[in-house]
Parts: C-alpha cells; structure tokens; sequence
C-alpha cells in the first residue's frame, strides 16, 4: 500500500470520547510515517495506526469508510462466534467432525 499527499483517509478514534470517526487528510509522506491534516496526527504507512508519542495510540487510519465498516462487521461476526463457543464443551448437535475440522483449518495456527 502506498500513502499520496492529498489523499483521504477514515479516521477512528481509539475511544470514542475523543470524536466521530472522520476524512482526514494526507499532508506529507515520509519512510515511516505519514502526516495528516488532523491534531498534528501522523501515522505509521504499514499499518494506519497513529503515533502516540510513547502512549497508546491515539486512533487508526483506515483506506475509506467502507474499509472500516467491513472490520467493524468482522470484528462483530468474530464476538458472535466467540460467544457460542463460550462454556459449550459439547459439539452441537448435528455438527459432524469434518465440519469442525474444516472450520479449525480456515483459522490460522497459534
């Protein structure tokens, strides 16, 4: 992925007390970071996320909305999947061993 000065990012806010996620702005492009047009921010080009300046990081940057919304839905779809599982020590019923070993096999290995 490459980062261009002038274009639009999705900002997000670590907690949401500190804002609604927003467009920001590229303003400069360096080796590592790349500057926005918000708080001063600027953000590490592999992954989007900002800097904290030895804190947490403020927020992530994310290509578009759209972008967002999809990591928002898996993240969600992931919770559910979580829950289900949660203190069931028994398969469900139905659910044959080839479907769970298929299941285990499209995770990645801890």
């Amino acid at each position: 992925m490459s980062l261009n000065v002038g274009q639009e990012l999705w900002f997000v806010h670590r907690e949401k007390r500190s804002g609604e996620p927003r467009t920001v702005k590229v303003t400069r492009v360096g080796r590592k970071w790349a500057h926005l047009d918000y708080w001063g921010h600027r953000i590490d080009i592999t992954t989007l996320k900002a800097d904290g300046n030895g804190y947490a990081s403020p927020g992530q940057c994310w290509l578009n909305k759209a972008a967002w919304e999809a990591e928002v839905e898996r993240q969600a779809a992931w919770g559910r999947l979580r829950q289900y599982m949660d203190r069931r020590w028994d398969a469900p019923e139905g659910v044959t061993k080839d479907r769970i070993e298929e299941v285990l096999a499209s995770l990645p290995q801890l």
